[in-house]
């Protein structure tokens, strides 16, 4: 849901600097909301319609079912540039589409490899590109805002399952795997960056706040069962009289 969200987010973020210093803004906004339009339109279709016909036939030969997933996130990934998204929007879309198949599980089985492969390129290429000068100056707003996910968000997820009628063990339990930002935020403000809309110095505390907490909800994940433990007395208040 988070990375969706990101997505309509990089579209108004796409169009807005399209109108930065153009002699017709309103038709550059315009031109990036009709383009983003299309493209989830047509993903939409392409999900609706083609993807499970069409991977379904691919499937039958576990080496076109690969190389399919590679071309599809390449093709998006090139749309989503030659329209000025990013390659990286188009990507996700492509993964999305992948998502609504019934061939999910084995497309990611097999592409796990490559992907962690590439996932460790992207974090090597983001270090090398940091300031350790700008990381410094943003530790103690980093340690903050950290603090607010690795405790904000498990409790937002624990009072959302309370209200669907999950106990508190429950609620506590998941709310605990997603006390981390995505990698994806920080595409997201390398974009902006690179649009002049945030400074550098912005990039970098993300950055930081992604660190910490990728790594604390690492172990908050491994242990949770023993940090319930901890906090169950105190969790009492949220439980409900009827689960």
């Amino acid at each position: 849901v988070q990375d969706l969200v990101v997505v309509l987010a990089m579209i108004v973020l796409s169009a807005l600097s399209a109108g930065d210093g153009s002699a017709a803004p309103g038709a550059a906004i315009a031109r990036i909301g009709v383009a983003g339009g299309a493209m989830l339109s047509g993903v939409l279709v392409f999900v609706r319609f083609v993807a499970t016909p069409l991977v379904t036939r691919l499937a039958r030969a576990p080496e076109l079912l690969v190389s399919f997933a590679i071309g599809w996130a390449a093709l998006l990934a090139a749309v989503g540039h030659y329209l000025g998204f990013g390659k990286e929007l188009g990507g996700l879309l492509a993964g999305v589409c992948l998502a609504s198949t019934p061939f999910r599980e084995a497309i990611a089985a097999r592409m796990a490899a490559l992907r962690d492969f590439l996932l460790l390129f992207f974090f090597i290429a983001l270090g090398a590109a940091l300031d350790l000068a700008v990381l410094g100056e943003e530790v103690g707003p980093a340690l903050l805002l950290s603090l607010f996910v690795l405790v904000g968000n498990p409790l937002i997820v624990l009072l959302i399952m309370r209200a669907m009628g999950y106990g508190t063990r429950t609620g506590f339990l998941a709310g605990l795997t997603v006390a981390q930002i995505s990698e994806f935020s920080l595409i997201f403000m390398a974009m902006g960056v690179s649009i002049g809309h945030v400074a550098e110095e912005a990039l970098g505390l993300v950055t930081l706040v992604g660190l910490v907490t990728i790594a604390a909800s690492t172990y908050m994940i491994t242990f949770s069962h023993r940090i319930y433990g901890v906090f169950e007395p105190v969790l009492g208040v949220f439980e409900r009289r009827h689960p």
